[in-house]
């Protein structure tokens, strides 16, 4: 198996991002995009023009840039925690009511008119930051592009062309433009979210998506305020925040992305300054598989690799350290030693590789230190999966299920400028890492069910309702095993599914929610001499129900059961029964003071009967956790409850729907439903004991409640 390492570090930006992601696809626009995010490239700037108020060898600075509808056309830095724009620099054009973006560190402008070079109408041009404008298209001949976007993967932008039925449009920087689909929408301010691949655009007083691939338009909300139709939008990558300049005179406010609904941060005392755009890049450690097998061809990254495959696969994965207020930096990372390192390439960080055993004898992991000796670099690590290398087995890496890991999280610590290496305290422990990132997983599994492998992950080879890389990744399961730690309960419904089994002889005892606890009562006798014996330790003091309880015998059902016999309800004991023409709701003070214990347990059964009919139990807390009058229930114990001390009583089986007309008469299971009126203004019994309703007035079934420690 060969699997590529990329290592990047870069400097810039103003906040702190964090990412494990799945890349399912990798072209040379991705790659490039990811190097040249905005802000990022070397800029080479114009000479100066007249007006301008930067430093012609200074760029654009990281925040919000705002462009006016003017004549000349002014450019603005806009303070995102109080709306106010200060002047940077005149355009050498003019414009009017403007879209304004970057795109890999290029800031372009819509709707640009009146400078040297134009086409004599309305263009879309780059403006550097000595306000210089450079002809770029003539937006299709329209006059109306008031909105632009870009997408730095995508390498391209989008503005909505009012004059061509509202239409979605790409503007590629070689000056090519193709209409996407009508949007029905004006698009007056656009801005588009990188990370999640999100177009946002206006449209009236509203916010919407946009599909970059068809152009249609969705509603998000309404934004609530008036804008005068001076819009501009732009969305702050690190922050995740959108934000817009809106009105003739103009405030900047945040939007809500789910709701559409505008927050006001403040004026910027400007008028008409309808651009805006995001510069900058975000500080980060991350890593991300960028590129894999397709074994299925289903062009995506194969997240599940089958176990003793004989044909190794490829994957590439990359961090991103960008860090420029950290001190100098050891960058460490360790490939498990299913793998093995067999060379750098285009190395610029100065990285070395060696098995940790130090033997470099195919057993071990090996580790990566790398020394970047600049802000900016990368280094590509080819890895080959290991394989038995014998007539006999030639079978590779990985040789059993569960997590595959590509790699273990890498991490940067600080380094000593005196020693050149990392700080140590002053007990010579080296200090922790300033930064860490995630771990790479795969999952390993093996074709259970004879009908291959879903190499995206999601299968779930044994069948316990859960996706294989979820498993593994996740919680830590086997994908292959639906009961991982053997303890009775499937790793779906298991609370604790890497905790079984319990151990008598230990004195643990398995709950009904998969987990374990350690007995109280754990030296083997009868200390409280009820004939049960107690679990095996160190505790000679036992109440009745506790030990009872820790009795093998205690009988503690999960979700609700049918047809059991009086003389299995061990460790509980009956605290109330009463005929089912009875009046709950009036007896319910009562009833919750005789039923006062830890463990409820309600049931019903014909009147006289020695077999329940139907009953559940969970914690008390549970049973009687108020749910109103609606139709959620509350779920516990693998029962659906509801309560309400005036209202109704009762369970279902937890996932099924209940549906309550005072009393519950939905009929999906209906032999596992129990329900009691509790209505506290007239006397009114029943109603329901399984398959079994309208026993309001009936004799002929009773209702009992027991209770446990």
């Amino acid at each position: 198996m060969k699997v590529n390492l990329l290592l990047s570090f870069r400097n810039g930006g103003r906040c702190i991002v964090f990412t494990l992601a799945f890349v399912f696809a990798l072209t040379s626009v991705n790659a490039l995009a990811q190097l040249n995010k905005p802000g990022v490239l070397p800029y080479a700037a114009s000479p100066a023009a007249p007006g301008a108020l930067l430093d012609p060898l200074v760029a654009f600075p990281d925040g919000l840039i705002g462009l006016s509808s003017a004549s000349p056309a002014a450019l603005y830095s806009v303070d995102t925690t109080n709306g106010a724009a200060a002047p940077l620099v005149d355009t050498n054009g003019s414009s009017s009511l403007v879209g304004l973006s970057f795109l890999a560190g290029t800031l372009y402008g819509s709707d640009l008119i009146s400078y040297p070079g134009s086409s004599g109408g309305f263009d879309i041009g780059s403006i550097d930051d000595t306000g210089t404008i450079t002809f770029l298209s003539n937006q299709n001949g329209s006059s109306n592009w008031h909105g632009l976007a870009s997408g730095e993967a995508e390498g391209r932008m989008w503005s909505i062309d009012i004059n061509n039925g509202d239409s979605l449009t790409e503007q590629f920087p070689d000056g090519t433009v193709n209409v996407v689909g009508p949007s029905s929408i004006d698009g007056r301010g656009m801005a588009y979210d990188d990370g999640n691949s999100i177009l946002y655009a206006t449209g009236g007083n509203g916010l919407y998506t946009v599909n970059t691939a068809t152009g249609v338009s969705t509603l998000v909300g309404p934004m609530d305020i008036s804008t005068d139709g001076n819009v501009g939008l732009a969305f702050d990558e690190c922050s995740g925040t959108l934000y817009m300049t809106a009105g003739s005179v103009t405030s900047l406010y945040t939007l809500d992305t789910s709701t559409g609904s505008a927050s006001l941060v403040g004026p910027t005392g400007s008028t008409r300054l309808d651009g805006l755009a995001w510069n900058g890049t975000c500080e980060q450690f991350d890593k991300e598989i960028v590129a894999g097998n397709d074994i299925d061809g289903q062009d995506g990254i194969d997240l599940a690799v089958e176990v003793g495959i004989q044909e190794p696969a490829s994957y590439d994965f990359k961090i991103n350290y960008n860090q420029p207020d950290l001190p100098p930096v050891q960058i460490e990372d360790a490939v498990p030693a299913e793998w093995q390192v067999v060379g750098l390439v285009d190395d610029s960080l100065n990285c070395e590789f060696a098995g940790a055993n130090k033997k470099d004898n195919g057993k071990s992991a090996t580790l990566l230190t790398c020394l970047p000796e600049s802000t900016e670099g990368m280094v590509t690590v080819q890895v080959d999966a290991r394989c038995h290398g014998n007539k006999r087995n030639t079978k590779c890496k990985p040789t059993s299920c569960g997590a595959l890991y590509l790699n273990d999280g890498a991490a940067a610590y600080e380094l000593d400028p005196d020693t050149g290496e990392p700080v140590v305290d002053d007990e010579g422990n080296r200090l922790p890492p300033l930064l860490e990132t995630n771990s790479l997983c795969l999952v390993a599994v093996s074709d259970l069910n004879g009908d291959g492998i879903d190499y995206s992950g999601n299968g779930d080879e044994d069948g316990d309702e859960m996706p294989d890389w979820f498993e593994a990744c996740e919680i830590g399961t086997d994908p292959c095993d639906p009961d991982s730690d053997d303890d009775g309960y499937d790793d779906y419904i298991d609370d604790c599914p890497l905790e079984g089994p319990a151990d008598p002889e230990l004195g643990e005892i398995l709950e009904s929610d998969g987990c374990i606890r350690q007995s109280e009562c754990s030296d083997g006798l009868d200390n409280d001499d009820n004939d049960l014996i107690d679990f095996a330790g160190g505790d000679p003091s036992c109440d009745d129900i506790l030990d009872d309880k820790e009795s093998v015998d205690f009988y503690y059902p999960f979700g609700p059961q049918t047809n059991v016999d009086e003389g299995d309800l061990v460790g509980w004991t009956l605290c109330d029964i009463s005929l089912y023409e009875s009046d709950t709701g009036d007896d319910l003070p009562a009833i919750l003071t005789a039923c006062d214990k830890d463990n409820l347990m309600l049931a019903c059964r014909e009147t006289g009967s020695s077999t329940i009919q139907l009953l559940a139990a969970a914690p008390a807390v549970d049973v009687l956790t108020d749910t109103g009058t609606g139709n959620t229930p509350h779920n516990a114990n693998g029962t659906g409850w509801y309560f309400n001390g005036d209202f109704s009583w009762g369970f279902a089986l937890e996932g099924d729907p209940i549906s309550l007309n005072e009393c519950d008469t939905e009929n999906t299971n209906p032999e596992l439903r129990l329900c009691w009126h509790t209505i506290q203004s007239f006397t009114v019994g029943g109603w329901r004991c399984g398959v079994n309703t309208g026993l309001n007035d009936s004799t002929a079934y009773e209702k009992l409640i027991y209770h446990a420690d």
